[in-house]
Formats: structure tokens, C-alpha cells, sequence
């Protein structure tokens, strides 16, 4: 923990889901930190991407799944906030079709492998992930970890 997270990117950087959960995760304060200072990093520098698919996930994930749950409305405030300062992509049904594809090939799971689909869709191919194992599996993806750079 401290210091600078150092992240040299020339391209855009989509942010999986697990790292906005990490950003508002009160309970594991070394990865919320870590998370956090990525953001600033990477919105400083870089045009930050999140999938439609990413909105959906970090709303269930905060309602459901977290220690201490956000409520409804500062899911939305959230929400609000990451639609200003990110860009964000969608997926079509050709990107389902893909994503069904890279299922087959690399057995990855399939909302993974619908952010992959939706990501070469919109030309992107830089995710910052912890989730190394499935999308490392993806030859043309560059994954980045922030939690082992630090």
C-alpha cells in the first residue's frame, strides 16, 4: 500500500466490475486503495471504458453481495458519477454471438467472455482486471492485475 500505482498505458483501459467493487469495498482497505488510486491513475492519462454489462454487474454486486450494501439511491448516485466520468460501450447481439464463440474455444465464462466480445467490438484491448485466469486466456486481450503491481 502507498505509493504511486505506475500504469503506462497509450490506449484506452476498460475497468472490469470487480475493480469498481473493490474502489467502494470498505472491508478490504488495501485493495479499496489500490482500486481507487487505478482510478484516478487511469482517468488522469487515459479515456477510462466501462461496459453497460459493468453498470449491471457493480448494481447487484453493491444491492446483493457486499458486507454493507449500498442503497438504491447511491447505487444511482454511483451510477450517475460513472457515466460522466467514463465512456460508455454497449454490446450488441453480434457481440452475444462472439462472446458464445470465445465460450467454445477458450471455456471461459460467458459474462466474460461477453465484456471480451463487447471490448474488440469497440476496438478495445486492455482490461484492468483481477480475474487473470479467464481473461488471460484470450490471446489478443493485454490484462493488467493492479493488485500485483503493487
Amino acid at each position: 500500500m502507498g505509493g504511486k500505482i505506475e500504469m503506462k498505458f497509450t490506449t484506452k483501459v476498460l475497468l472490469d466490475t470487480n475493480i469498481l467493487i473493490y474502489a467502494y469495498e470498505q472491508d478490504n482497505l488495501v485493495k479499496c486503495s489500490i482500486a481507487r488510486k487505478c482510478i484516478e491513475e487511469i482517468s488522469s492519462t487515459n479515456e477510462m471504458i466501462l461496459s453497460i454489462q459493468n453498470l449491471a454487474e457493480f448494481s447487484r454486486v453493491a444491492k446483493e453481495k457486499l458486507k454493507s450494501p449500498l442503497s438504491s439511491s447511491e447505487i444511482k448516485s454511483h451510477l450517475k458519477i460513472f457515466e460522466k466520468s467514463f465512456t460508455i460501450i454497449y454490446y450488441s447481439s453480434s457481440s452475444i454471438e462472439v462472446a458464445l464463440e470465445l465460450v467454445d474455444k477458450y471455456g471461459i465464462h460467458f459474462f466474460d467472455a461477453l465484456l471480451t466480445a463487447t471490448m474488440k467490438e469497440n476496438g478495445i484491448n486492455t482490461i484492468l482486471t483481477e480475474n487473470e485466469k479467464d481473461f488471460n486466456k484470450i490471446p489478443w486481450l493485454n490484462v493488467v492485475n493492479p493488485f500485483k503491481r503493487a
